[in-house]
């Protein structure tokens, strides 16, 4: 069994991109799951051993993550990861910050960073207590 992520990619044009490729893969069960901001491609395959299995799910893996390019964000062991667990990391590799104005999402985007991936060390002292207010 993979997993690959991508973003900014809706599920129809993921799949009409991808589907030339996974459908010629007859052994190999794969789905396409949307979730909020990202989409998950779930490949499984049964053979009579796993190795046999996992060979042929990461030749077709290897498919679609060219096919993606920019839109993968997590592919095998990465894919456990969420996006905005991606999107702190490399802020934390640049000691980068990121700065919002989020009025019509009502705080929604600081709100994912910082919940869903414990990010709260990186939201300053002062915008922690701005979340806070009803």
């Amino acid at each position: 069994m993979r997993t690959l992520r991508a973003a900014m990619i809706p599920e129809s044009q993921a799949d009409k991109l991808l589907a030339p490729i996974y459908t010629t893969y007859k052994d190999i069960e794969t789905t396409i799951l949307a979730h909020a901001g990202d989409i998950q491609l779930t490949l499984l395959c049964t053979k009579p051993t796993l190795d046999q299995a996992q060979r042929r799910v990461d030749e077709l893996a290897g498919k679609l993550e060219e096919a993606l390019e920019d839109w993968l964000y997590a592919s095998g062991a990465d894919a456990a990861d969420n996006l905005e667990q991606i999107v702190l990391y490399y802020l934390g590799l640049r000691q980068s910050t990121l700065a919002v104005a989020e009025s019509c999402t009502g705080g929604l985007l600081a709100e994912r960073l910082n919940t869903r991936s414990r990010g709260f060390a990186h939201v300053p002292r002062r915008s922690r207590r701005l979340l806070r207010r009803p």
